[in-house]
């Protein structure tokens, strides 16, 4: 099964984790744990596009 590519979603994506400066402990924990279920689960394809852009590189460099 080929799995489509929703743009909406991904400005969703977009709007949802903006990229920003992590300043505390309790921002850094909030983006680990966004990576860290990012990696142990399956991502859609808007997902997977979202991770690779540039900008989210600062959020998801995994």
């Amino acid at each position: 099964m080929t799995l489509t590519f929703n743009p909406e979603k991904y400005k969703e994506l977009l709007t949802a984790y903006l990229p920003k400066l992590i300043k505390t402990e309790a921002e850094n924990e909030q983006a680990l744990a966004l990576v860290e279920d990012s990696m142990h689960r399956e991502r859609t394809p808007e997902e997977n596009k979202f991770r690779t852009s540039p900008k989210a590189g600062r959020i998801f460099s995994c």
